[in-house]
């Protein structure tokens, strides 16, 4: 599609937003604008999908184009929004308030359907699972030191300087695309070295991405028990390269913890399930389409776990670890903390509590269809890693001691829901 002179302004003028907020030379200038152009090209602005965004952040909106609102009479607000749309509010939210947006997308079916809509608002109440009956004590701890054990600095550290290599890993690009065929290729490159049986799947996002989600499925000895689940988001913004910290931080945690497990000579009584979402940043997109297949294919899970963000220590901090305490279970919360106490040796004061006051993450689609959710992330919401969605997201402001903390916790996690037996 042509762009008209005003169309082709508002390209350059999202990407200046969503750069460095550093002086750039004319030259940089055209030739980021080139870049973003060609990859939009085929996915032309014009193309409007709806989205719910907090009613907080309506000022962050983009103003100068007109954007269809409708107030849905609670917290959030319905608009209808192109990709420049999204790319522009997201930038506009991260620089002026360190927030990460809070924007869901919502299928154009369900948007028109007022009761469905409703359903879907409804759902997203953060603490609507607070007062849920379910225990959980610590039962396998030789196992679980064990896997704990196995985790890897260096390891993990080969895993994100791979992954952060990409050109992109944009979900409108085949970049994107690509990153996630290596991170399959490596799951079945590890299970082989191993001698273990896995289950790769793709689920594709949807019409004008490029980038699929990958789920990487470890089968238990009793299908009948609902499984256990860790992930991770894989894609960034277009020129937000190399997206150390979010999430190439969570993602990779994802497949350390991955490698750890299949190399411990364990099986377990529950099928683990490993997941890369795409489309995270879009919106919970690729997340969302997972949790829609897990439901179609009646997939049962005993809890979730998301990581995104894990690397980043600001020194400020008060606490090591920060639980989530919105769209989260607080009983699989109160279990976490009895992880990080046992295995990572923390006191009651090093592990914190902070609050998204939206759905910050994709740990937010599975909450919102009732799965047991829970969410650690890198530091108190003030005071997380302000370079993310900019090319300084770098491994240089990576943490390693700092992150690794956060992968052994996610070992102890699986390992201990999972039900481990030796062979």
């Amino acid at each position: 599609m042509k762009f008209k002179y005003m169309q082709w302004t508002r390209v350059l003028a999202a990407n200046n937003v969503l750069a460095n907020n550093t002086k750039k030379s004319f030259l940089l200038k055209i030739l980021s604008f080139s870049f973003l152009s060609l990859q939009i090209w085929g996915t032309a602005f014009a193309d409007e999908s709806y989205y719910l965004v907090p009613q907080e952040f309506e000022a962050k909106l983009p103003n100068y184009r007109k954007i269809q609102r409708q107030y849905t009479g609670t917290e959030w607000l319905l608009v209808k929004m192109n990709e420049y749309d999204v790319l522009t509010y997201k930038a506009n939210i991260h620089s002026k308030t360190l927030s990460c947006g809070g924007l869901v997308a919502i299928e154009n079916q369900a948007a028109k359907d007022s009761l469905a809509l409703h359903k879907i608002i409804q759902s997203l109440v953060p603490n609507r699972m607070q007062n849920e009956q379910w225990t959980q004590e610590i039962r396998y701890v030789q196992d679980a030191s064990e896997v704990q054990s196995l985790v890897n600095s260096d390891s993990y550290w080969q895993l994100m300087t791979q992954f952060t290599s990409f050109n992109d890993r944009y979900s409108r690009t085949q970049s994107g695309q690509t990153a996630v065929n290596w991170i399959e290729n490596k799951a079945k490159e590890i299970a082989n070295l191993y001698g273990r049986s896995i289950e790769t799947r793709q689920i594709v996002t949807g019409a004008g991405y490029v980038q699929n989600s990958l789920v990487v499925k470890v089968a238990g000895t009793n299908p009948s028990l609902p499984g256990v689940l860790l992930g991770g988001h894989i894609d960034t913004f277009s020129n937000a390269k190399p997206g150390a910290d979010d999430d190439a931080s969570g993602s990779m945690a994802t497949l350390e913890v991955f490698r750890a497990l299949v190399s411990s000579g364990k099986t377990f009584e529950r099928d683990m399930y490993f997941a890369f979402y795409a489309a995270e940043e879009m919106g919970l997109i690729g997340s969302q389409r997972m949790v829609a297949d897990f439901i179609q294919k009646n997939i049962k899970l005993e809890a979730v776990m998301q990581l995104d963000m894990i690397g980043f220590r600001n020194p400020n901090s008060t606490s090591e670890i920060y639980l989530t305490l919105d769209y989260t279970s607080e009983p699989l919360n109160q279990f976490v903390r009895k992880l990080a106490k046992q295995y990572l040796n923390y006191t009651d004061a090093q592990i914190g509590g902070l609050r998204c006051d939206y759905a910050c993450s994709d740990h937010a689609s599975w909450y919102k269809k009732s799965y047991r959710t829970t969410f650690p992330f890198e530091s108190s919401f003030d005071q997380y890693n302000p370079h993310i969605h900019t090319g300084r997201d770098t491994l240089s402001l990576i943490d390693l001691n700092h992150a690794m903390k956060f992968v052994q916790l996610a070992a102890v996690f699986m390992t201990e829901l999972a039900e481990p037996h030796s062979f």
